[in-house]
């Protein structure tokens, strides 16, 4: 599970269904990389937008990724 990412769409006030629309991608599939069923791997245009989308710095996300 993808801890950090729950709590950064939490801190943001965003349900999943909003980060799915805010991401252009499914409520479903957004549920799937959030628990890390889906994108074992995250590409780095999804690290892209979820870095536009939180607002948070990209190497942040990496570095979330890589621990």
């Amino acid at each position: 599970m993808r801890n950090w990412l729950k709590d950064a769409r939490k801190e943001a006030g965003m349900t999943c269904a909003q980060m799915a629309a805010a991401l252009e991608i499914s409520d479903i599939y957004y549920q799937f990389i959030e628990s890390g069923r889906r994108m074992p791997n995250m590409t780095i245009d999804m690290a892209v937008k979820l870095s536009k989308v939180l607002r948070i710095p990209l190497e942040s996300i990496i570095g979330f990724e890589t621990r």
